[in-house]
């Protein structure tokens, strides 16, 4: 029992114990040599026995899947308000020592790699039952799902070598030779190849995704395990076991740009796209470490159960999940937090997780139980009834992460975790509108019924006249409840489709030059169409006032102001109504002794008064060379001048006589 357990061991221990191996299908502790194929003759371990496996390197990203406790500003989004807990919904049979776990999307399968059976197990996602197992190499005990070509990647640590599975047929369609002791398959999302540690040979093959040829041999640290690709950053992480810390590859140039140091014996690696960040079990330290991917460095460190494996994302709800090996549990991590939330009980010696997309259940493989726990929330009917539509009518009802499709009949159930779930309800029959369109509800431990009210709807309409050509004009209504509808228009209409009662509504527009004779009101449906009375639309304006200041009394005085000439003047004050706006203005007058300067005015909402001043023209105000004001020296020149033309005329008479 002893050697046996040490034999695997060998295979799962991430601490160098000094062994030498042979790859003819023996390994050789100590100097004694054991044959592969009795060696996993039987379940030769105990559950007081401890491994250590390897991660099967898919980069688990997480979806833009509505109900995504990251994802809340898409409708429908779930809020968890309710203690909800995973748990055990069954344990499927499969081969002897299962390993890692993959999730085929394209089929919606479970493969699992049986290291004791040299198979691998096809898991049914929706019977939960095993439908083939396919041979593969030796001691497999890693599996990717490669979605861009569709096939299958097993790392088989016995045969160094990598079998390609076709899920179409089920079978190994061909058998790549790397390094030794291939542990796991990552897949580069930027280029397509494929990264494989390998243990012994402590280092990486480089896997043409296209040709499924060796393209190039990277050296990394020592006995490398597992290893993901990070979209963030472009590059491939490994960890290395022995180190305690992880290599990063670019991908572009095959190299290794750089090393982080990592918790004690890192087995298991996987990034998580939506935060950046990369996790890693740590088996020795019994803890996991996160990642920055933009700085490179560890952020935290997150303490679990004993000896973690392989983690896998759930894409629907944020939560890490991670195999603990040496506790039997697995550990749930909330990533919003990176607080372990729960500790779930599974079979002996949990080995690899994968998460199923499409029925949310978690997979986890149980070496020495040879099975696999299936983990789910347990979910209760929530059924909609619908009661006013005509019989014949399609309705829809949509709940996070859940759509009806079109619904003929009138009731509607799905299933639901504990929790609250917002919901959309409508009907591709018009002249009808639900009661709520919208809403949420919450389920508590049991079967929820919701009845949706279809009511017969009228139209509303409104007119508008007065705004310039596609101006865009809005209606509000708002009905009892305190609902709002909101429509808009370029045109010169805007209609509601509303049920009975009363409502009120405002009128604005987008050109804010322009308002509405009616800003609000009310109106009344009842059972027949509504045409509200037209809303015109006119200019705002604003009283501007010019004030004269300093002309003689009867002065005639002008202002000229951009679009509007005010003629004749005679009093103080002139007014003018003046849109929003900026203007600039002249002043004159007919009193050719008195000037005054024109200026601009900006017109902002408010009626405006603006004063204006007439001066004496400055040819005016100047003195004469005799010391006398030019003026008043002119009024003598006149006098003088009138004296000389009246002298003139009576020397004249008087030479008459």
């Amino acid at each position: 029992m002893k050697l046996s357990f040490l034999l695997v061991a060998l295979v799962f221990m991430g601490t160098s114990i000094g062994v030498t191996t042979s790859y003819s299908g023996q390994f050789m502790p100590s100097g004694d040599h054991y044959d592969y194929n009795t060696a996993f003759s039987g379940n030769l371990l105990t559950e007081n026995n401890a491994y250590q496996g390897f991660d099967r390197g898919t980069t688990m990203v997480k979806a833009n899947t509505p109900g995504s406790n990251k994802d809340t500003n898409l409708l429908g989004a779930g809020i968890a308000s309710i203690s909800n807990s995973l748990k055990v919904l069954c344990t499927i049979k499969v081969g002897k020592f299962p390993g890692r776990v993959a999730y085929d999307s394209s089929n919606e399968y479970i493969y699992t790699v049986n290291l004791g059976s040299n198979t691998t197990s096809v898991i049914n996602g929706t019977t939960n039952k095993v439908i083939k197992n396919i041979t593969v190499g030796k001691c497999p005990v890693g599996v990717t799902y490669d979605g861009s070509n569709g096939y299958i990647y097993v790392a088989n640590f016995g045969s160094s070598n990598i079998s390609v599975i076709n899920p179409s047929t089920g079978k190994v369609i061909q058998n790549i030779n790397v390094g030794k002791s291939p542990c796991t398959v990552a897949i580069d999302g930027s280029n397509g190849n494929l990264y494989v540690p390998n243990r012994y040979s402590n280092n990486v093959s480089v896997i043409n995704g296209t040709t499924n040829k060796v393209v190039h041999s990277i050296t990394v640290g020592k006995h490398p395990v597992s290893a993901t690709f990070s979209v963030s950053s472009g590059y491939v992480y490994v960890t290395n076991c022995c180190n305690s810390n992880v290599s990063v590859i670019n991908g572009t140039t095959n190299k290794v740009v750089h090393s982080i140091a990592v918790g004690t014996e890192p087995v298991s690696i996987m990034c998580d796209i939506s935060n950046r960040y990369l996790y890693v079990s740590n088996y020795g330290s019994n803890n996991m470490s996160v990642i920055n991917t933009s700085t490179n460095r560890v952020i935290q460190n997150i303490n679990l159960g004993g000896f973690p494996n392989q983690a896998a994302f759930d894409s629907s709800n944020g939560y890490l999940y991670v195999a603990n090996s040496g506790s039997n549990n697995l550990s749930v991590i909330n990533t919003s937090t990176e607080k372990v939330i729960q500790s779930v009980n599974v079979g002996q010696h949990p080995f690899g997780v994968a998460f199923d997309s499409s029925n949310g259940n978690v997979y986890v493989t149980n070496c020495c139980s040879n099975s696999v726990s299936v983990l789910g929330y347990v979910k209760y009917a929530v059924t909609f009834t619908e009661t006013g539509l005509p019989t014949g009518s399609i309705w829809y009802v949509n709940t996070t992460g859940h759509n009806s499709g079109a619904l003929t009949g009138i009731t509607y159930s799905v299933n639901l975790t504990n929790g609250t779930f917002a919901y959309t309800v409508q009907t591709n029959n018009k002249q009808f509108e639900p009661s709520t369109s919208s809403g949420y509800l919450m389920v508590n431990g049991k079967a929820v019924l919701k009845t949706i009210m279809f009511s017969h709807v009228y139209k509303v309409t409104f007119t508008e006249t007065g705004l310039p050509s596609g101006t865009i004009w809005y209606g509000n209504v708002t009905n009892s409840t305190g609902h709002i509808f909101h429509g808009s228009s370029s045109t010169n209409t805007i209609a509601f489709n509303l049920i009975n009662g009363t409502y009120t509504f405002t009128n604005s527009t987008s050109d804010k030059i322009y308002g509405p004779s009616s800003h609000s009101g009310k109106f009344t449906v009842s059972g027949s169409a509504v045409n509200l009375p037209t809303v015109s639309f006119s200019q705002i304006t604003y009283k501007v006032t010019f004030m004269e200041i300093g002309l003689p009394t009867g002065s005639i005085w002008y202002v000229n102001i951009t679009g509007h000439d005010s003629g004749l003047i005679t009093g103080t004050t002139y007014s003018v109504m003046l849109t929003n706006g900026t203007y600039a203005y002249t002043l004159g007058t007919n009193n050719t002794n008195y000037n005054a300067n024109g200026s601009t005015i900006l017109i902002n909402g408010h009626f405006k008064t603006v004063s204006v001043t007439f001066t004496v023209s400055s040819s005016l105000s100047k003195g004469s060379h005799s010391g006398i004001p030019n003026i008043d020296l002119y009024n003598i020149i006149g006098v003088v001048a009138a004296a000389i033309a009246i002298g003139s005329l009576i020397f004249i008479m008087r030479r008459k006589k």
